[in-house]
């Protein structure tokens, strides 16, 4: 499987929801954003997500504890390395 690693992630058993945090309620958008980043920071294949992010240009959501914004912000260092 091109993408084992999704497997093994802390997010594998969860709602996809979570990650990709709706435009309703305020509070409830940054409660599940809240919970996505916390996910994210324990997971032992945050590089995998993280540079999967990139290759694939995820645009929404939230990717190895990152939201757009804050990949968008990364993606011209990470792009260099490559």
């Amino acid at each position: 499987m091109a993408n084992e690693w999704m497997q093994q992630a802390a997010c594998a058993d969860m709602d996809a929801n979570i990650f990709f945090p709706s435009d309703h309620d305020p509070l409830i958008r940054n409660a599940e954003m809240v919970l996505a980043k916390k996910t994210c920071m324990g997971c032992d294949v945050r590089e995998e997500c993280f540079s999967y992010s990139m290759k694939h240009e995820e645009g929404g959501g939230i990717w190895a504890g990152l939201t757009e914004a804050e990949r968008a912000r990364h993606r011209i260092v990470w792009s260099r390395k490559m």
